[in-house]
């Protein structure tokens, strides 16, 4: 049973015909998480993982169509420490901070709200989240999506890394991502640090996702102007489970925004019920497609 701290609320666009949405802090061992979720409360988990600028509001759209195309399905998306209304865990270094998220913030967000194994959707570094959980925690992930995922330092993203200023408020980058954060520069801090930690070690995120064997489609835009093909081609070569890609000609880093039904219809597809790999058949070739 899940049980909010505050009452249920609408968490969809204004104005839209969106499903209602529950909504409020959940208590979990990691500490309190902000959190939002459509559909039945025990039916299959779709969980979305916001970039690490991000908060709850990020997906909304994602995760309202989601409960409009499958509404069999439990859609939950949450707020990362430090983003939204979720506290930071002030004792956890830079180098650390994604591999705490994936073993152990995102397991406690399941069983505090009763989800065994899920489905995972993430974006930027919250694509790198869910794939380290995948191969930390297998047991509880049945497939995953990675949305432009960051999960190495390639020229583009060191270029990327240090044209920002060090401060938030001289790049404004929060507010240009509409992220609304209890601490906007502690959130813009935190984000700015995992990556210089990246960018002095390039590759040392993927020496954590050699136990990925759920299956998984990589998204990424070819205008990504933060990162390039190697974003999707290094991991693919490093998981030990089924792979295919789709590149999006027309998108840059945030297609969930500027080519949703897209997103939509990748997703779909690739958790759907009907989804061409089973937990009994995660091994076979890479595939490409172009989208």
């Amino acid at each position: 049973m899940l049980h909010f701290n505050s009452n249920a609320g609408w968490c969809g666009p204004h104005g839209a015909n969106f499903p209602v949405s529950r909504s409020g802090m959940v208590e979990t061992a990691a500490g309190p998480i902000d959190v939002c979720e459509t559909g039945p409360g025990d039916g299959p988990a779709i969980i979305l993982v916001t970039h690490g600028l991000g908060s709850r509001d990020s997906f909304e759209d994602i995760a309202a169509g989601l409960a409009c195309r499958m509404p069999g399905r439990r859609v939950l998306t949450y707020s990362r420490p430090g983003c939204g209304r979720t506290p930071a865990s002030s004792e956890t270094a830079p180098d650390a901070l994604l591999l705490r998220e994936a073993s152990v913030v995102l397991p406690a967000l399941m069983q505090a709200t009763g989800i065994r194994s899920a489905d995972l959707v993430g974006h930027s570094d919250g694509a790198v989240v869910a794939m380290l959980a995948a191969s930390l925690r297998p047991d509880l992930v049945d497939s995953l999506l990675a949305l432009s995922p960051q999960i190495f330092a390639d020229d583009l993203f060191i270029r990327m890394t240090y044209s920002l200023p060090g401060e938030e408020w001289k790049s404004g980058l929060c507010r240009r991502l509409g992220a609304r954060h209890l601490d906007g520069e502690a959130a813009y801090r935190r984000w700015r640090a995992a990556r210089d930690v990246l960018c002095r070690a390039p590759d040392s995120l993927l020496d954590h996702i050699d136990g990925v064997r759920a299956p998984i489609l990589f998204v990424q835009g070819l205008r990504d102007e933060f990162g390039s093909s190697l974003q999707v081609s290094l991991p693919a070569a490093r998981v030990a489970g089924p792979v295919k890609w789709v590149l999006l000609q027309r998108d840059g880093h945030f297609p969930q925004h500027g080519n949703p039904e897209q997103v939509l219809a990748l997703i779909e597809t690739h958790v759907g019920d009907d989804m061409p790999f089973s937990r009994a058949r995660r091994t076979g070739p890479a595939a490409l497609s172009l989208a």
